[in-house]
């Protein structure tokens, strides 16, 4: 394989070697596996560099084509975009991986923000309170710290769930990198749902300039 593409697998498909290695290399204790590149691919076999926590030098894995791969470099291209497909699915995993953060950027998503953040700003500056048109009942049943206190946990309450039982396991799946992770889950925490809107568009997306690109 020219250098070049041994430079693409590595940039571009790093998600990719790292299935090959586990499924159809056999290499399990996936959370120790790291820095895995591609060495060397031909039309027999591919051979694997990558590290282990608990072992200081580096490990090479090579990985039989069976049956070899033939035809022009489309057709080996595409064999090789089948068998990362089916090794992600093994895995339970994208075939693909989401590496970006996507920000509120709508009127709407910013009026949400700004309605979960009331609640906060009402309980330290009690004015703000009698500035919302609202019946006077309701002020008064809101004008009290132990209420406001309430809704703030409530709110927090049902963001974490949102975030644990639906966020979570989508950013697992597409294998967010820790980088990303974190701004997901700061803003899962303050916005709740719309945050999972906002990731499923994305690999959404993604999903379709990646097959665009098959």
């Amino acid at each position: 394989m020219p250098p070049e593409l041994l430079a693409y697998m590595n940039k571009e498909h790093k998600v990719a070697l790292e299935d090959f290695l586990h499924v159809y290399g056999g290499v399990s204790d996936s959370n120790k596996i790291i820095h895995v590149r591609l060495l060397s691919m031909d039309s027999q076999c591919m051979t694997i560099l990558f590290n282990h926590k608990d072992i200081e030098y580096d490990i090479e894995k090579t990985i039989v084509f069976d049956p070899p791969l033939e035809g022009d470099r489309d057709k080996a291209w595409g064999r090789l975009r089948r068998m990362a497909r089916e090794a992600a699915a093994k895995r339970h995993l994208a075939y693909f991986q989401i590496n970006d953060m996507s920000y509120p950027s709508s009127l709407l998503e910013y009026l949400i923000i700004v309605g979960i953040l009331l609640p906060i700003i009402c309980y330290n500056f009690r004015q703000v309170l009698y500035w919302m048109p609202m019946p006077l009942s309701l002020r008064k049943f809101l004008d009290s710290d132990n209420i406001l206190r309430a809704i703030i946990f409530l709110e927090f309450l049902i963001h974490l769930a949102e975030v644990t039982t639906i966020l979570r396991p989508k950013l697992q799946f597409y294998r967010v990198p820790p980088d990303f992770l974190i701004e997901w889950y700061l803003f899962g925490l303050l916005e709740g749902y719309p945050v999972v809107k906002r990731f499923e568009k994305m690999a959404a997306r993604e999903a379709a300039a990646v097959d665009a690109k098959s």
